[in-house]
């Protein structure tokens, strides 16, 4: 019994010798560098509030006459920009999942689905509808 277990032994000393090469270094293996994109997520467009109005009516109506249109949204930045069928709005940064943008009047006066996208440095993003009715 002894016998059998030195031979195994013996034989599994071998293989692991095979495998790792007989103790011979091996060739040091070249490095590729991975670059980390600073921002993890995307830019990503989530939700309106509101995602409709009826034509000329304001909504969230504010003092110079624009309304304020809310965004939830993932990874904004305070560079991010709300566009309004193609115009690129005045936005506020709330945080990366918040924005506000106020819509000028002349945007809402003809009925229509008008494209919302987000932009900043790393290009625009998925777009949502807007409704004016």
């Amino acid at each position: 019994m002894r016998m059998k277990i030195r031979l195994g032994l013996c034989g599994l000393a071998i293989l692991l010798a095979a495998m790792t090469g007989c103790g011979k270094p091996e060739p040091a293996a070249e490095v590729k560098r991975v670059e980390i994109p600073s921002q993890v997520s995307d830019l990503q467009l989530v939700a309106l509030v509101p995602d409709s109005t009826a034509a000329g009516q304001a909504f969230s109506p504010q003092p110079n006459g624009s309304s304020a249109l809310a965004v939830t949204c993932a990874g904004a930045t305070r560079t991010t920009a709300v566009i309004f069928a193609g115009e690129k709005l005045t936005t506020v940064f709330g945080n990366p999942t918040w924005l506000t943008a106020a819509v000028p009047g002349r945007l809402l006066s003809k009925a229509g689905n008008y494209s919302i996208q987000l932009e900043d440095e790393r290009g625009r993003s998925n777009s949502l509808t807007f409704e004016v009715k």
